[in-house]
């Protein structure tokens, strides 16, 4: 029964770890292709809004995901910790 609960937890990681893997491999793909027809980083001359927005703030497309990579850390992070 242990080893059952093993293999099950095991899975379950290797399943996490997998959607983590896609995700990014998804956001280097959405990277590229957006690169295309925008631009992604600022001009030299570019000025900053007084405006406290993630779009506004950042010189490259991470606003679009930053919620979403400080929980996939946290989930790295946990997998380490517990032995995956």
């Amino acid at each position: 029964m242990i080893q059952l609960i093993k293999r099950a937890r095991n899975l379950g990681m290797k399943k996490v770890r997998q959607a983590l893997n896609e995700f990014s491999h998804a956001w280097e793909k959405m990277k590229k292709i957006y690169g295309k027809t925008r631009f992604l980083s600022y001009p030299e001359s570019y000025v900053k809004d007084r405006y406290f927005h993630l779009a506004s703030q950042s010189e490259n497309l991470s606003w679009m995901i930053k919620v979403e990579m400080q929980y996939h850390n946290l989930v790295r992070d946990w997998l380490e910790a517990n032995g995956s």
